[in-house]
C-alpha cells in the first residue's frame, strides 16, 4: 500500500503531530511546538508564559481539518482553558506560537510524488486564521521558489525512508521556509489545482499494486 511501508524512526508516526518536535531536534526549521500530554495536564497560561508566547494556536496532537483548533492568548488563557481540557480527554495537545505570516503571506503546500517534487500551492485565509476552505480559505496553484523546494526535500530526506507521496506544509518566516506539517497520510494533494499530476500519481498507484 502507498506509504504503508514507512516505518519512521519516530515511533509516533506522522498522524501524531508531536513529530514536529522530533524533526526540530534534528535541525529542521519548524514552528516551535509545546506538547501537553494527556497524563500530564498543564494550565494553558503556564505553557504560554513558560514559552514567552502572547498569542498561540491550540490543537489536538492527532486531528485533521483544523478540528478543535483555536487561537488563544495569554490574556484569554483562563477562558481558553476549557478548550484544552476538552482536547486532552482524547489526545495530547499542542500549543504553537501564532505565526502572523499565515494571515499576510499565506501557507505553502509542496507536493512530492515518487520522491520528486510535483507541484505547489499557496493557501490564503479569509477573516479566520485557519486556511481550510471550511473557514473561507482559498487555494492557488503557484510555483514555489527553488530554495523552498530544496528545504522541503531536505525535510523529506530527514525521515530516512522512501515515500510514495508527501505534502510539506510551511510558512515563510524571516525569509525562511518554516515547517508547519509533514503529511505522509494526507488525502488532499491538490490535484484539482494541478490535473497533470493526477496521471503521474495514478501510474505510481498502479505500480505499487502490481508489486
Amino acid at each position: 500500500m502507498l506509504n504503508s511501508g514507512i516505518r519512521q524512526r519516530r515511533s509516533n508516526g506522522t498522524s501524531k503531530k508531536t513529530y514536529l518536535k522530533e524533526l526540530a531536534s534534528d535541525g529542521v526549521r519548524a514552528v516551535p511546538t509545546a506538547v501537553i500530554e494527556q497524563d500530564s495536564p498543564r494550565q494553558l497560561e503556564t505553557v504560554l508564559r513558560d514559552n514567552g508566547w502572547t498569542e498561540a494556536v491550540l490543537k489536538p496532537a492527532i486531528a485533521g481539518t483544523a478540528y478543535l483548533t483555536s487561537r488563544v492568548s495569554l490574556e484569554s488563557a483562563t477562558r481558553d482553558q476549557p478548550q484544552l481540557n476538552e482536547i486532552i480527554t482524547h489526545s495530547d495537545a499542542l500549543v504553537q506560537p501564532f505565526i502572523p505570516e499565515i494571515k499576510t503571506a499565506g501557507e505553502w503546500s509542496l507536493i512530492f510524488i515518487g520522491g520528486q517534487f510535483s507541484h505547489s500551492i499557496i493557501k490564503h485565509v479569509s477573516d479566520d486564521f485557519r486556511v481550510q476552505s471550511e473557514f473561507g480559505g482559498t487555494v492557488i496553484l503557484k510555483p514555489a521558489p527553488k530554495r523552498f523546494i530544496d528545504e522541503a526535500s531536505r525535510i523529506i530526506d530527514d525521515i530516512r525512508h522512501d515515500t510514495h507521496y508527501a505534502r510539506v506544509d510551511g510558512v515563510v518566516v524571516d525569509g525562511e521556509f518554516t515547517l508547519m506539517e509533514l503529511e505522509l497520510i494526507e488525502p488532499e494533494l491538490f490535484f484539482r489545482q494541478c490535473p497533470s499530476a493526477t496521471e503521474h500519481f495514478a501510474d505510481l498507484v498502479i505500480d505499487a499494486l502490481e508489486r
